[in-house]
Formats: structure tokens, C-alpha cells, sequence
């Protein structure tokens, strides 16, 4: 009967410690720390950006998703989504994300705005994250940026509890970009150039 006892209590013991740490944990998440890893890849739609995550919390957490939408005027200007991985406790993973823009103006404003250090007003970021602790327990939060902080969250390295491994600094983010602007001014000039060539030969009966 003892024994019995000894392991009731024990497993009692056992939830109550995982309710607490569980508990403290979903009070931590939100403290998920994000900063960037570079640039991989920029086309005429869109980047391609690596998202590192710091997981400062005692117990594994698996980003599910990860998403948000950018609004300039209130109007939509692009999408941005990215894989969720495991991290453990007290660590950082290496994350891909995508952000998809309406059109190619929109693009060239929001490098133009990280280029020249500009924080418009006009500008909010709404980011939805979905997680799971210990890959069991979900949970979600939503939460406005500006620009400014939507920008150290995902091209900067401003705060950070994990041992930094491959945190891209953000001048070195602002040179990518500068190189894409360039390629992607470039390619604008071809394609008009050839279609102002196409048009050119183009008779009219």
C-alpha cells in the first residue's frame, strides 16, 4: 500500500512539475527571439531570407508557422512565410522563410526603407506564430510591428539569448539588398528595352 502511495504522489509530482514548467513556458513564448541569417535568393515576385529562432525557454519548442502579413496605407503589400522547425531549450535553428510581394514596386519601397534606415508610419506588420510545447501543447500568438521593429526582428540582430551562430549582421543584410536593387534595376531596363525593341518591329497593316 506504501509503495503504491509512494508512486501515486511521484506521479503527481511529476504533472505538477510539467503544468509549471508548461505554464512558464507558454508566459515565455512570446519571447521567442528572431533575427536574420542572410539573404538567399531575390526574384522579380520576391526573397528568399534565412530567420534564425532563439528558444530561451526551459522545454523544446516546435514552431509550427510562422506568418505575417505587411500592410502600407492599410492596404496589403506582401506576405511572409516561413518553416517552423523543433529548437530546444536554450538554443537557435536555422529557419527558411519567403516573402511574396504584390508587385515589384512594393518590393523596391520596402528595400528601399531598410536601405536608407526609414521607419514609415504608414507601415504594420501583423506575424502569427503557431507552436507546440514539448510537440504536444499548442499554442498561438499574434502580434503587431512597425517597420522599424519588424525589421530588427527578421534583418537585424539586436537582441539575442542563444550563442550566436550565423547571425548575418544587418549592414551586411543592407549590402544584399543594395546588390539585388542593382540586379533587379538592371533586369527592369532589359525587359523594357526589349519589349520597346518588339514593339518597334511590329507593323501595322
Amino acid at each position: 500500500m506504501k509503495m503504491i502511495m509512494r508512486k501515486r504522489y511521484f506521479v503527481i509530482g511529476i504533472i505538477i512539475t510539467v503544468v509549471i514548467a508548461v505554464s512558464f513556458t507558454i508566459y515565455k513564448i512570446q519571447d521567442l527571439e528572431f533575427t536574420g541569417g542572410g539573404i538567399n535568393q531575390v526574384t522579380a515576385s520576391g526573397m528568399d531570407v534565412a530567420v534564425l529562432a532563439c528558444n530561451p525557454s526551459p522545454l523544446p519548442q516546435r514552431i509550427d508557422l510562422m506568418q505575417a502579413v505587411l500592410y502600407f496605407h492599410s492596404n496589403p503589400m506582401a506576405t511572409f512565410e516561413v518553416t517552423g522547425k523543433m529548437i530546444p531549450p536554450g538554443s537557435q535553428t536555422t529557419m527558411d522563410g519567403t516573402i511574396t510581394f504584390q508587385d515589384i514596386d512594393s518590393m523596391k519601397s520596402f528595400i528601399g526603407w531598410i536601405e536608407n534606415d526609414q521607419n514609415p508610419s504608414e507601415f504594420q506588420a501583423t506575424v502569427l506564430v503557431k507552436a507546440k510545447i514539448l510537440d504536444l501543447a499548442p499554442f498561438s500568438y499574434k502580434k503587431n510591428y512597425d517597420f522599424t521593429g519588424f525589421e530588427e526582428m527578421f534583418f537585424g540582430s539586436k537582441q539575442w539569448s542563444c550563442q550566436k551562430q550565423g547571425v548575418v549582421q544587418s549592414s551586411d543584410i543592407k549590402k544584399q539588398l543594395t546588390f539585388a536593387q542593382v540586379r533587379l534595376a538592371a533586369a527592369e531596363l532589359l525587359y523594357s528595352n526589349k519589349i520597346n525593341s518588339t514593339n518597334s518591329t511590329i507593323q501595322i497593316p
